[in-house]
């Protein structure tokens, strides 16, 4: 929240957008550890064919193309995730509509 507003509650498509950078970075995270392990795996098990194998050049572009795929691998958000949206911009209006004082007539 930098500007005030949470992006949550701004719009419908500002959520589903939010949601779904939050899953590619999810995806993008897990991915990473999954290059590391298979890494120290070639390290360990192959200690004589690790230089040959896990050069920079290839840790380089593994490592670049992860971001695409996990961009492409996710799905966009639906089901879940837009009900979370849906829910937390009903919780913002519900709370915005009981914070307006009430005038008697």
């Amino acid at each position: 929240m930098v500007t005030g507003h949470e992006l949550l509650h701004v719009s419908e498509t500002g959520c589903k957008l939010l949601m779904y950078l939050l899953l590619v970075a999810l995806h993008l995270s897990a991915w990473l550890i999954v290059l590391v392990t298979a890494d120290r795996f070639v390290a360990v098990c192959f200690p004589f064919k690790a230089a040959y194998i896990c050069t920079m050049r290839r840790a380089w572009t593994l490592t670049g193309c992860s971001p695409l795929g996990s961009l492409s691998a996710t799905d966009t958000p639906s089901g879940r995730s837009t009900s979370t949206c849906y829910v937390r911009r009903l919780e913002a209006l519900t709370s915005s509509a009981a914070r307006t004082p009430k005038t008697s007539s």
